[in-house]
Order: structure tokens, then sequence, then C-alpha cells
């Protein structure tokens, strides 16, 4: 918790045109306000600690809210507005500058004030303060989501997301990269190897085993293509070195690119170890899935983007 301190200030009762002035904390470590006039403050000097809980005591009329709200806030509020374009500025609201000789240094403000406004039996701490609207802004753009079923994190991936997973991938290691295919009659799958043959795609993964189509014959595409869904394009073959060079930094645009032709919009990089549960053709691998929507991979269920 804070440390708690009060701003003081001494007052001459003789003379009120008389500047009243603080005991200021060290110089650089406050923010110093220098000849404050605003509405009831008379020439007001006076220092408040940065990091630090400043109280401000008076009897009504003593220019409590002339200096917290109408001088501090206000003066934050407008440097804020003025650090926008001209063209913003003309669609926000113009504040005034508050009367006084010197403000240094401000940090951005942010005030809460009473609201006389009737609340009902639905209102909230953050529906009362207004903070609620900043807090629905800042979830939707820092928030993480997680599967209700798995409890795994569910991301949108893009090239640059794949990337950077690979920085976790030991040196060595064998990898196939690719994008997923997903198929619902025997008519729709002609057609999408032929086109995928046309496009120079000639190695695929179904049912944990690897096809060839040049030289597959129809008796194996049958089997392995029985009783499945969706199967893998292998895009390349490579070797992870520890950096991203010019290849597989071209595999990876290719199988994103394609990926986003075909439902569900996957990605997968098959790693080569040593066990694992799948294996293709004697040699086993774990499974890196990257989906390019807000979709859970290993549930299949979709999630809305958030929106504040």
């Amino acid at each position: 918790m804070k440390k708690s301190s009060r701003a003081f200030a001494r007052s001459n009762s003789t003379d009120r045109s008389k500047s009243i002035r603080s005991k200021a904390p060290v110089p650089g470590n406050c923010i110093r306000l220098r000849g404050a006039c605003q509405h009831n403050l008379k020439n007001l000097d006076i220092d408040f600690p940065l990091h630090q809980l400043s109280v401000i005591c008076g009897v009504s009329g003593s220019g409590k809210s002339s200096l917290a709200f109408d001088t501090l806030f206000a003066e934050g509020q407008r440097r804020y507005i003025e650090s926008f374009s001209a063209y913003t500025r003309q669609f926000l609201q113009r504040i005034d500058k508050p009367r006084f000789e010197s403000l240094e240094p401000l940090p951005p403000s942010i005030a809460v004030t009473r609201d006389a406004r009737s609340r009902n039996n639905r209102s909230t701490v953050g529906t009362a303060s207004e903070m609620m609207e900043y807090l629905r802004v800042f979830f939707a753009n820092h928030a993480k989501l997680y599967c209700y079923e798995c409890n795994r994190p569910v991301i949108a991936h893009t090239k640059e997301t794949i990337q950077g997973t690979l920085a976790d991938y030991e040196n060595g290691t064998r990898c196939l990269i690719g994008f997923v295919v997903r198929w619902s009659d025997m008519g729709e799958l002609a057609s999408t190897l032929a086109t995928l043959q046309s496009s120079g795609f000639l190695r695929l993964i179904s049912n944990n085993s690897m096809l060839h189509l040049s030289n597959s014959t129809k008796d194996e595409l049958a089997t392995a293509f029985k009783g499945q869904e969706s199967f893998v394009v292998v895009v390349d073959r490579l070797s992870w070195t520890g950096t991203i060079d010019s290849r597989w930094n071209q595999s990876i645009t290719v199988a994103a690119d394609q990926a986003m032709i075909y439902e569900p919009n996957e990605v997968v990089i098959w790693r080569e170890v040593e066990q694992a549960e799948t294996s293709v053709d004697g040699r086993h691998f774990e499974i890196d899935r990257f989906l390019f929507q807000l979709r859970c991979p290993y549930c299949d269920i979709d999630y809305p983007t958030a929106d504040p």
C-alpha cells in the first residue's frame, strides 16, 4: 500500500493576496503548482508528492474542488486534448486553461466525482463510477481467451505469431510444415486434389500415412481417406537451425496463404520426436496447430471476436 501524505499550505490571515506556500517535497519528485488563481484560489503555491496519496482538506468554499478538479484535472485534460491533431480537436469539447502561473510536471489525470443521478438496483461500482466502458475496451484489447471446454488458450494466429513459436524449437528438429484441408464428399475431395496437384502440392498426410499424388494408386487414396474428414497438405520439409531463413519464411507464407483458402484456415507444423502418439510411416511427430480465426483446434469450437 502506498504511503499516505497530505499537501499542506500556509495562509497569512491579515493579507489574503499574499502567496500561500506549501512544505515542498524534494524537487523533481512532485507536482509543482505556482500562482493558482482559479475561482476561490488566491495565488496558491503548492507541491504534491508523486506516487503518494495527497488529501485536500478544508471548510466549504475554501477551494478544494477549485484546486483538485478545476485546476489539476482540468489542465491535465486540456493538455491531453492538445496532443491530438487540429482535425481531431474540432470534434472534442474545448477546455479553457485554468488560471495559474506554472504547473509541472503533470501526469495524465483521471477524475471520479460525485454524481447526483438516481441509481437503480442494477447499478454497480463500474457503472456508478463510469469506469465500466473503459474496462470493456481494456479487456477487449488485452484479455486472453481460453476455451471453456479444454481450458487451452484460443488465439487467432498470424504469420508473425507462427514465426515467434519457432524460437522454442530445439536446433536440428526436423519439421513438416503444411495446411489443413477439410472435405465433405468424394466429389469435393476429387476436385480439391486435382486443384492441389495442379498448384504443385503433391505430398499429403491422411490417416497417418504419407501420400504422393503423382504415384499413389486409387486404392491407396481410397484407403487413406476412408473415414477421414480432413487431410494435411505438406508444403515443405525443413530442419530448424535456430533462425528463420528465407526458406522458412517462404514456407510459412505459402502455408498461411493456402490456409486462408481452405477450411478450417489452419497451418500445422509437425515436429519429429522420438516418442509421440502421432506417427506417420513409423516416424513420430508432435503437432503444433495455428488457426487464423478464434477457434479451438482441439474442441472445434468457434468464438466471436472480442468487441467492447
